[in-house]
């Protein structure tokens, strides 16, 4: 039966990404998450404002792929 090590335990995500030879992919991870987090707030930003604009809810929610209530309770700074 093959080892491996599992990330979603404390030793294995420190394991992972907390030594000096995986630092790549520590990087990569944290830009990863960073891009996705700007995508999903980006198009939060704009179904916002197309509701803004009239748009019935049910499209903006079809064509963004957000949900209605991740629009409806997610605030801007």
């Amino acid at each position: 039966m093959p080892r491996y090590i599992n990330p979603y335990t404390d030793f294995g995500s420190k394991k992972l990404f907390g030594e000096e030879a995986n630092k790549d992919l520590l990087i990569y991870r944290d830009n990863r998450n960073v891009l996705e987090i700007a995508r999903i707030e980006g198009k939060a930003e704009i179904a916002r404002k197309i509701k803004e604009e009239g748009l019935p809810s049910a499209l903006i929610y079809k064509l963004t792929g957000l949900s209605e209530a991740h629009i409806e309770n997610w605030e801007g700074d």
